[in-house]
């Protein structure tokens, strides 16, 4: 007779790249991320149950899922025999630049791991939340599935192999997301970048992000509000973003310490500091969307210290 339990797990969002550091950092956002659910199955493997929320878009086999994909591995390595049936809830819009597929990689290694009696640790399940992430995006890059299954602030040094470092974050920044309703794929939106990287660019970028990880460990929110420009990757992808220049000019007024795209957009995020910040920014974006008849969710949220857990 088959097992009864079933494990579920979620994953927060994230924002990537943080103006500074393209593919390099990540930050996980409190908010409402992908569940992963994982019983018994009624044949050996890893298969799909049901996916829900994504409107038919997500492949159903799940070695070309980013929810299952990596749980396929970690049975390759564990020599284990199992049957698993993977029911997924997408809550995350596809293509937000909120790190959709990463919270699904995350979750999904997560709750398998616990249905399988933990046999990794948290930190070992990022090979194959990677994994996960590999089949999204096409490359390993782990700015996103890294924080949204570790939780904080996420330097990856390196994807392969995995090199990761946690930062400091300021505990009390306040932090506002920007979704208009468009998608922009990841595969899309890397496709608009160049190969060649001017020399002059290069180096501010690379002064600019130590100055960030600087501004991190030292609560420095006037180094941050300083380094906090993209040189390179913005400036070719702010054109995916809707009202781009308008939003800008209101967090400014309103005192943000920057505004930025998150991920590959179309969501995009300003840092405020708790001292500075009013729901009043809030009300005045929404009024500018809707003033252009354009669809977009906006909110204010903070930092995920927890990353990836397990619901009750």
């Amino acid at each position: 007779m088959a097992d009864s339990k079933t494990i579920s797990a979620t994953a927060p969002p994230t924002i990537a790249n943080l103006a500074v550091g393209f593919d390099i950092l990540g930050l996980a956002v409190q908010g409402k991320g992908d569940v992963v659910s994982v019983s018994s199955g009624e044949k050996e493997g890893v298969h799909i149950s049901d996916i829900q929320g994504d409107n038919g878009k997500l492949s159903r086999q799940a070695e070309n899922n980013t929810a299952t994909a990596g749980i396929i591995a970690m049975l390759h390595d564990l020599g284990r025999q199992e049957s698993l049936a993977i029911r997924l809830d997408k809550r995350m819009p596809l293509g937000s630049g909120m790190g959709s597929s990463a919270s699904s990689a995350a979750a999904g290694v997560l709750a398998a791991n616990e249905f399988l009696g933990r046999p990794f640790s948290k930190e070992e399940l990022v090979k194959y939340a990677l994994i996960g992430e590999q089949v999204a995006s096409g490359s390993v890059h782990g700015d996103n599935v890294v924080p949204s299954l570790l939780g904080g602030l996420i330097l990856m040094r390196s994807n392969e192999p995995a090199d990761i470092i946690r930062l400091p974050f300021i505990q009390d920044l306040q932090i506002i997301l920007i979704h208009p309703h468009v998608e922009v794929l990841t595969s899309q939106s890397r496709g608009r970048l160049k190969e060649s990287v001017a020399m002059d660019l290069h180096i501010r970028q690379s002064a600019d992000t130590s100055a960030f990880i600087h501004a991190m460990h030292t609560r420095d929110e006037a180094l941050l509000k300083r380094c906090m420009r993209d040189h390179i990757i913005g400036p070719q992808r702010r054109v995916d973003i809707p009202l781009f220049d308008e939003v800008e000019e209101i967090l400014k007024a309103q005192g943000a310490i920057n505004y930025n795209i998150s991920g590959s957009g179309p969501s995009s995020f300003a840092f405020f500091p708790a001292s500075a910040y009013t729901e009043s920014v809030v009300s005045e974006l929404k009024e500018l969307f809707e003033d252009y008849r354009m669809g977009c969710d906006i909110e204010s949220t903070r930092v995920d210290d927890q990353g990836a857990r397990i619901l009750a």
